[in-house]
């Protein structure tokens, strides 16, 4: 069975930076390098995968996006600021979608269909942004996580692809991949679910999914290939720099050195398609929420 392949691209750096200092710098020129490694790493595996380009990214380096979509990737949004959806009012939120996908698509020439929230920040208190998404021209969304989360997460919601009808129109809903064990629902297959849980427990939660006739969404980010540590900026004065060493430069590094090894090995396991590719070839049920 075909599954998705999404990779959010954004500057670590320059988002811990924001989150530490509230100041805003530009993007460091290392998440071309860190991107374009991981381009020729699925080049080599013939594999296309959908890329949620940050706004500042798109804004920095057009040609970096270019590159994605001549490679045959599927270029879409991840908004404008990496502001939470639930921190923010609803024209604020339609006013930076709607700058953000009109930017990628002057640099593709054509329309950018799918969406994907900060920190999959789209829960039942952000219900809201799926109206302005479908009024706003997107064919599809890959922003909830079916689990109970501290900062995300819907646990209710479909673990498979629905359809979502909204006053604006319909939208397909990719939610990212949980898996169900004794009564509660668990998160795998992205991020530092992917670099920190046993690589047997992620093919597993996968294939299950696939036995269930539902695609696995599988998550990652340019920045967790990089041979650099990352490392919270040196002199960056912050009122709880205990916190953020935890909160980036430790729990961000776990697994990194093993990564691209269980990535090639993940890409070896399992057949990855755009998402826009899995919409015609997978069977979408109504949303009942």
């Amino acid at each position: 069975m075909k599954n998705a392949l999404t990779i959010d691209v954004e500057d670590w750096r320059q988002l811990v930076y924001w989150k530490m200092t509230g100041e805003i710098i530009p993007p460091s020129p290392i998440v071309v390098e860190e991107t374009r490694d991981l381009l020729a790493l699925l080049a080599r595996y013939n594999v296309r995968a959908t890329m949620f380009v940050l706004n500042n990214i798109a804004e920095a380096f057009p040609e970096l996006v270019s590159e994605m979509d001549r490679a045959g990737h599927d270029v879409a949004s991840h908004g404008l600021s990496h502001r939470l959806i639930y921190r923010q009012t609803p024209e604020e939120f339609r006013d930076e979608t709607r700058r953000a996908k009109r930017q990628l698509e002057q640099i593709l020439g054509k329309p950018v269909q799918g969406y994907r929230a900060a920190e999959f920040s789209i829960t039942r208190q952000s219900w809201w942004a799926m109206d302005i998404l479908a009024r706003e021209g997107f064919a599809y969304d890959s922003s909830i996580y079916p689990i109970a989360g501290s900062r995300y997460g819907i646990p209710e919601f479909s673990l498979a692809p629905v359809r979502v009808q909204t006053d604006a129109g319909a939208l397909v809903e990719f939610p990212l991949t949980a898996i169900e064990f004794a009564g509660r629902r668990f998160p795998v297959a992205g991020g530092g679910y992917f670099r920190v849980l046993p690589y047997a427990l992620t093919r597993a939660a996968i294939r299950a999914a696939n036995r269930q006739k539902r695609p696995a969404v599988v998550y990652l980010h340019p920045y967790e290939f990089s041979a650099r540590a990352l490392q919270v900026p040196s002199g960056t004065r912050t009122r709880n720099p205990v916190f953020f060493f935890v909160r980036y430069s430790l729990i961000h590094n776990l697994g990194r050195q093993r990564l691209r090894q269980r990535l090639e090995q993940l890409l070896h396991d399992f057949e990855f398609v755009p998402i826009k590719e899995l919409m015609s070839s997978v069977s979408i049920d109504q949303a009942v929420f």
